[in-house]
């Protein structure tokens, strides 16, 4: 069983995190893209290939032909171009067209399945979630919230940026988590944003993220699409609020006790709220469940059992 995936030293986002969880939990044999060839495929019954790699079809044609072909279903091109509020129908196209080669697909979570199902009716597909990991709470006021997101368009932390105006006497700090060099020129407009109460940081080990999700009281969200939503997996593990914009999956995610709002503005008023009524906040986050945690060890014998 081989894996076409991203490498180790791709940026860091749920969909490679799955990845790496799951091949090294299997000892699994894996493969780049661009050093996949026909010595690659020898011997291979079953090849997973990577839902990023669906615009590259003459690879995807070639493992079709040689090996019964899984589909690892993080994110669809179509569905990223949407998240960005660009619908592309030769795009949805040619997606279609290559996702009628694939036998089967895992999907991380109930809404990417049916989103599969959409645009792929006869594909065969398995829900098998990702792993989720926690560090016990050690929160210490100002109110300290946390968005972890590469600053990417479909992730929203610019519009959220500019839908927040905090007075000069609100007390928080508001930690931004995620790779800053994927799209310079969006970057650049949310650095413009950094003040002491608004940190940016450029990636970090998952270790120290961890630990983030146990100081924070608040994870913010602003994603325009989640196939399953890591981030807030495993801040809702850590017992921390969220505040999420809805979009994909995360309404399925989130405790009575949080917030799921359909805008920017909004957003920011319910991060604003919590900071302004300290008691509030502290009366919410006491009712939280946290999440379950599992292992990765747990995720790939659901694959396997797949």
């Amino acid at each position: 069983m081989l894996f076409v995936v991203p490498g180790p030293d791709a940026p860091v986002s749920g969909g490679n995190r799955y990845n790496d969880g799951v091949i090294e939990a299997l000892g699994a044999r894996r493969v780049e893209l661009a050093a996949l060839d026909a010595r690659s495929l020898e011997a291979e019954r079953v090849v997973w290939l990577d839902s990023l790699y669906l615009m590259h079809a003459p690879r995807v044609r070639a493992c079709a032909r040689r090996a019964s072909l899984g589909l690892l279903a993080h994110a669809l091109p179509s569905q990223l171009a949407r998240a960005e509020g660009r619908a592309d129908e030769a795009l949805e196209a040619h997606e279609r067209a290559l996702l009628a080669l694939f036998d089967h697909a895992i999907a991380p979570s109930e809404t990417m399945r049916e989103w599969l199902a959409e645009r792929a009716p006869a594909l065969r597909t398995s829900v098998v979630g990702p792993a989720v990991h926690k560090r016990t709470a050690r929160r210490e006021m100002p109110l300290t919230a946390l968005m972890v997101a590469n600053l990417l368009p479909n992730k929203g932390v610019l519009p959220f940026l500019q839908a927040l105006s905090p007075r000069a006497d609100d007390a928080f700090t508001l930690r931004i988590v995620g790779r800053v060099d994927l799209d310079r020129e969006y970057a650049a407009q949310c650095l413009a944003y950094a003040e002491p109460r608004i940190v940016f940081t450029d990636g970090m080990p998952f270790e120290a993220l961890l630990d983030e999700y146990a100081r924070a009281h608040v994870l913010v969200s602003a994603s325009r699409s989640e196939s399953y939503g890591m981030a807030i997996a495993e801040a809702r593990a850590s017992g921390c609020l969220v505040l999420a914009r809805a979009g994909g999956h995360v309404a399925r995610l989130l405790d009575p006790h949080d917030t799921l709002v359909h805008d920017d503005r909004a957003l920011a008023e319910a991060l604003l709220g919590l900071v302004r009524d300290p008691a509030a906040c502290a009366r919410r986050l006491a009712g939280v469940v946290p999440l379950p945690v599992r292992g990765w060890s747990e995720v790939a014998r659901e694959l396997m059992r797949v």
